[in-house]
């Protein structure tokens, strides 16, 4: 697996990338630098192979209205969903070309990446540096063919319940659809088996208990959207709530 590490040190200066050398030329620099960061060839450093490691950080680390905290905290309107290995399918619809329905053993077969992101609740907590282990939102995108027509993307629980984004976000390099954080499978409290996870927006955005995908061209939007929560959730922006 190609990876590169997250903190307070220098990236290599030359990596590895389908077996050639190449130089980036990248000086030290942290998270909090204020004058590398902002670039985008800084943000975002992919190496490739099987499995990616994908560090994702912004020039400024907290969001207006935010505060770091180093718990996980359990919000949400569902109970975890009772996971049987054998029963479990996860199905791709809607505007795609290949629509998939895959087992547990076919989903963790497909190709992985290690996700380095931070995460910002709505209710104004933030946790950094968060360790996600996965399927890339573009990688399931590829894999059902989807349509220029799906403008949309709505991620559906078990139980039903939904949120919806547009599909650029979905194909951000900071998505994935996890089944492991920090090292250790997803817990049930936080989303396990599996969740949706799309950094760049408030984390009511993403879906735990995650079992299926359907790619729409009109947007439908989800539980919390159609209570008055914000549909494009930019925490940079505050759009915490649809009225003011």
């Amino acid at each position: 697996m190609s990876s590169v590490a997250v903190g307070d040190y220098p990236f290599p200066a030359e990596v590895r990338l389908d077996g050639h050398a190449i130089d980036f030329g990248i000086p030290p620099f942290s998270p909090s630098d204020t004058t590398l960061l902002d670039k985008e060839p800084f943000n975002r450093l992919k190496l490739a192979g099987n499995q990616q490691h994908v560090v994702v950080m912004k020039r400024e680390r907290i969001p207006p209205g935010q505060h770091k905290t180093d718990s996980f905290p359990v919000l949400n309107v569902e109970r975890p969903m009772k996971f049987d290995r054998q029963k479990w399918r996860f199905r791709v619809t809607g505007e795609v070309d290949s629509p998939l329905e895959l087992t547990w053993d076919q989903f963790l077969a497909m190709p992985s990446c290690k996700l380095v992101a931070d995460f910002h609740c709505v209710t104004g907590w933030s946790r950094l540096d968060n360790e996600w282990e996965g399927v890339l939102g573009r990688t399931i995108c590829e894999a059902a063919k989807i349509r220029p027509t799906a403008r949309h993307v709505v991620m559906i629980a078990d139980s039903g319940y939904t949120s919806n984004t547009p599909i650029d976000a979905f194909l951000r390099d900071d998505t994935i659809l996890a089944y492991r954080w920090g090292g250790k499978e997803l817990e049930p409290k936080h989303g396990g088996p599996l969740r949706s996870v799309i950094s760049s927006i408030y984390a009511y955005k993403s879906v735990k208990w995650l079992v299926g995908l359907k790619f729409v061209e009109s947007d439908e939007p989800g539980y919390w959207e159609v209570r008055g929560y914000h549909n494009e959730a930019d925490p940079w922006r505050e759009e915490r709530y649809s009225f003011r």
